[in-house]
C-alpha cells in the first residue's frame, strides 16, 4: 500500500484512484467470504486488496504513453488498443506494475490481466477482482444489489463459494456482451470465452437465478 498509492496518484486521476481503493476493499471483503479450508485461503484477502489497488494502473495510458514512460512495449499493444480500447489497460497493467514496482505475484498479475474481459478458467482471485470491479459501491452498475445478493441469499446457501463466484461472473459477462452488441462494439474473444465457460453447465438454483436476472437485459 505504501508503494502503490503514490504511483496511483501519479498515473491516475483522483476519481480513478478512489475507484481503485473501493475495488480493493470490495475484493478484500469478497475474499473473506471464502471458507478457510486451504493453505492459500489466508493469503487471498491480502492478494485481493493488492490486485484491486493495481487493477487500473494503466487505465490512463496509451501504447505511446507507456513508451514515453520507459515501460516495455509489446508488438500487440497498438492493435489491441485500437480494436479494444476499453479493455486494453488490463493487458498492459501487469507489465506496467512490474516495471514500476519490480517482480509481482503471478496470481495478482493474472487477476489484473483478466479483470475486464474475464476468461475461461478463472481462479478465485481472478473471479473476485472481476466481480469487485463491478459491485464496488461507486459504480453505476444497475445489478450491483443482485450480485451482492448471490453471496447473502438463503436460497443459494447450498452453492459453494466457487459456484457463487461463477454465477456472479455469468450475470456480469452476459450483461456486458448484450450491452456491447447493442452498441455495435467489438467483443474481445476472451469475453466470449468467459461467457461460454460460466453460462454452460449451470444447473439447479444457479441456472434459475441466472435465467431470472439475465432475461431483463434482452
Amino acid at each position: 500500500m505504501g508503494q502503490i498509492l503514490p504511483l496511483l496518484e501519479q498515473y491516475l486521476p483522483k476519481s480513478r484512484v478512489a475507484h481503485s481503493l473501493r475495488v480493493a476493499e470490495t475484493a478484500r471483503q469478497l475474499a473473506l467470504l471464502q471458507p478457510c479450508d486451504s493453505a492459500t485461503s489466508k493469503f487471498l484477502p491480502e492478494k485481493a486488496y493488492s490486485a484491486g489497488l493495481l487493477h487500473d494502473i494503466a487505465k490512463a495510458m496509451s501504447p505511446q504513453k507507456l513508451c514515453d514512460a520507459g515501460i516495455a512495449k509489446h508488438p500487440w499493444y497498438a492493435s489491441t488498443y485500437i480494436r479494444y480500447p476499453a479493455v486494453w489497460h488490463a493487458f498492459a497493467g501487469p507489465c506496467m506494475s512490474e516495471q514500476l514496482l519490480g517482480p509481482q505475484d503471478a496470481e495478482i498479475s493474472r487477476a489484473i490481466r483478466y479483470h475486464t474481459t474475464g476468461t475461461g478458467n478463472m481462479s478465485p482471485l481472478d473471479s473476485i477482482l472481476y466481480i469487485a470491479d463491478y459491485i464496488e459501491p461507486g459504480r453505476p452498475f444497475a445489478d450491483r444489489a443482485v450480485l451482492a445478493d448471490i453471496f447473502q441469499n438463503d436460497v443459494l446457501h447450498e452453492l459453494s463459494f466457487g459456484d457463487k463466484l461463477g454465477l456472479a461472473i455469468a450475470i456480469i459477462v452476459t450483461s456486458g456482451i448484450i450491452g456491447l452488441t447493442k452498441q455495435q462494439k467489438a467483443i474481445h474473444p476472451l469475453t466470449l470465452r468467459c461467457y461460454n465457460a460460466h453460462s454452460n453447465g449451470m444447473t439447479g438454483a444457479s441456472l434459475h437465478y441466472w435465467k431470472t436476472h439475465v432475461s431483463r437485459y434482452y
